[in-house]
Order: structure tokens, then sequence, then C-alpha cells
């Protein structure tokens, strides 16, 4: 294998070991409530645009930061992730 395909291979398995593995090694992640508008106004914007999203997951981001964010972390074949830093 060339040095190309070493870091492909890392790459891939990084996308798809980091939500699994490290992420809640730092972050303790807990499910969007299924009840909160939140989570419906994002699941009908992931089906407006046929993303097939599988989980969300809040993450206590106060200790680091005063704002909020969010990311979508993972390949569309296997399980994403969207988290969001509250």
């Amino acid at each position: 294998m060339t040095m190309f395909e070493y870091r492909v291979a890392f790459q891939l398995s990084m996308v798809i070991l980091y939500p699994l593995v490290i992420q809640p090694l730092f972050n303790k992640l807990s499910p969007l409530p299924a009840d909160s508008p939140l989570r419906t106004r994002i699941e009908t914007l992931a089906a407006k645009l046929k993303f097939p999203l599988t989980d969300l997951y809040v993450i206590d981001g106060s200790k680091r930061s005063a704002h909020s964010n969010a990311y979508f972390y993972g390949l569309p074949w296997v399980r994403p992730f969207i988290f969001l830093f509250l």
C-alpha cells in the first residue's frame, strides 16, 4: 500500500470510530428528547432534504464556550450523527 492509501484508510476508520469511541470519552452525550420542538424541526428538515438522520445528541459545551453550535459527523451510509453543543 502507498502512503496515500494508508491515509485514506486511516481517515475512513476515524470517521467511523470518532463518534462511537473517541467523542464519548471527552463529552457526555445525551439524546435530544423526542418531544423537543428542536428535534421536530431538525427531523422535518432532514426528511425534506432526504438526509438519513438516525441520531441526535446534545453535548454540554457550556464548560468550554458561551455559544451554541451543531455539527454533523459520519458517512451517509454508516450511521450519521448530529451533535448539538448547548
